[in-house]
């Protein structure tokens, strides 16, 4: 197996074009110049060509991880999909996309920064949507139309040609390999700290009633579900959307529902979706999203789409928004597969800390908001019961009502995360002073000493202020 590559980067290659080639366009368009089109794609690919020779000033200088080189990589993507657009449906003679993507193909398997050349093979996908040609042809050597311009190919091995169309994204590969899409979609897998069900979250009572009547009973009796929908129109609801301060409990409280439940809870790992290539976040999105759809018709059961720091993702669109913007075909796609999920037996819920800056469409398309406060004085004193009574030593001050709670009252305004960090730190005092009972002294020095901010609800409360639900 052979395909074509660029020697070197010579007077008349650099950066996924030829210019003996785009010199020949641009004469080719210029004589054209009682055709509009003709104008403006001279226009826009003498503009690509120059973001591509800024790229590769920045590449020279060591600079493809700072915002300038993104920028340039946006711009580039939009604009030359517009002048191959126009050049493959307006002038197909001149198989302008099929000499870019056997340009960038050659440029991706020589480059050496991985960035540079990951990008390369993404503008591949960009412009070979508008090949009429077989694509595979680029696997061997050059067809006949390059003798309009000087041969700069080289063999490249079969392992080079692999790595490129994994690059690439080739739909055979995606099919077979999911490996990519396994680290943004995170199984849930219990552990020794992982709630059991819902019975070990502590206040919450209005949500756990919720959940029971709508989403469990459905589960385990599905015929109910046809006979509610048949007589009163009911159907599970298309999602939640947890709101409220960090460390609240609305990750504790979907993976006791999963538990309760007993079915599966996958996590979009929002930290796998960030790409400078555009459009590029969406399409992962998606492509994340078919593989959940795949993994519940297999196992035959439900499953939980659950979308912590959602407000990363479905970035509030305005009036200044462009449509064809990146953070608007993510939010696009996330209101698509928010509105598939409950036909696929998909269970959506996402959590933010940040309610204003999500989408509107967003936040309606979820259907049920629920706030999450910091727990008040009477759920922190069976917080500290329930956290102190599960460790040995710990269980003779857990029966002490009345520094359970002072302590309580000390621990006002701050979130059940905090409270349970500054629980372990006095546990760790009372190990170190001679395995002994962990006091009083022990929480109360551990709240003096700790850094962890109180929380003003005020942050994270809807204008529209909804009764607490407890924790």
């Amino acid at each position: 197996m052979k395909i074509t590559s660029i020697t070197s980067y010579g007077p008349n290659t650099a950066f996924g074009y030829n210019r003996q080639y785009h010199e020949k366009v641009h004469e080719f368009l210029k004589s054209k110049d009682k055709d509009p089109c003709a104008h403006y794609a001279l226009e826009f690919d003498k503009l690509t060509l120059q973001m591509e020779d800024d790229a590769i000033e920045l590449e020279k200088q060591g600079k493809t991880h700072t915002r300038k080189y993104s920028n340039i990589f946006n711009d580039l993507i939009f604009y030359k999909d517009i002048v191959t657009c126009i050049m493959q449906t307006r002038y197909p003679k001149l198989e302008y996309a099929d000499n870019l993507a056997k340009q960038y193909i050659a440029e991706s398997l020589t480059h050496h920064n991985k960035d540079a050349a990951d990008w390369r093979a993404y503008m591949v996908n960009v412009v070979k949507k508008y090949s009429y040609s077989d694509f595979s042809r680029y696997f061997g050597m050059p067809s006949s139309d390059t003798n309009d311009h000087e041969p700069i190919f080289k063999e490249v091995s079969e392992s080079e040609a692999k790595d490129l169309m994994s690059a690439m994204g080739d739909e055979t590969a995606h099919n077979t390999d999911n490996t990519d899409v396994k680290q943004m979609l995170v199984k849930f897998e219990p552990t020794k700290s992982s709630p059991r069900g819902l019975d070990d979250v502590v206040g919450l009572d209005s949500i756990k009633d919720e959940f029971k009547e709508n989403i469990i009973d459905y589960i385990n009796n599905p015929e109910h579900l046809e006979q509610d929908y048949d007589e009163y129109g009911i159907r599970m609801p298309r999602g939640y959307l947890f709101y409220g301060p960090p460390g609240c409990g609305k990750t504790f409280v979907t993976q006791a529902l999963a538990m309760e439940a007993g079915v599966d809870m996958y996590k979009m790992d929002i930290s796998k979706f960030g790409s400078h290539y555009y459009n590029k976040t969406a399409v992962d999105i998606q492509r994340a999203f078919d593989y959940l759809v795949d993994e519940v018709k297999k196992s035959g059961k439900p499953a939980i789409l659950f979308m912590d720091e959602v407000d990363s993702l479905a970035i509030k669109r305005d009036g200044n928004m462009q449509t064809l913007s990146d953070d608007a075909k993510v939010t696009t796609t996330l209101l698509k597969i928010t509105q598939e999920a409950r036909d696929n037996n998909i269970i959506v819920i996402s959590a933010t800390n940040k309610i204003d800056m999500l989408d509107e469409a967003f936040v309606s398309r979820m259907g049920k908001q629920i706030y999450f406060p910091p727990p008040d004085v009477e759920q922190i004193e069976k917080l500290l019961v329930k956290m102190l009574s599960s460790r040995k030593k710990g269980e003779v001050l857990a029966k002490s009502s009345e520094q359970i709670k002072k302590l309580a009252n000390m621990l006002k305004t701050y979130s059940a995360r905090s409270i349970e960090m500054i629980v372990d730190d006095a546990s760790k005092t009372a190990r170190r002073d001679n395995r002994r009972d962990i006091e009083f002294g022990d929480i109360e020095r551990a709240i003096k000493n700790s850094n962890f901010d109180t929380i003003d609800e005020k942050y994270y409360r809807k204008e529209a202020k909804k009764p607490k639900v407890g924790f």
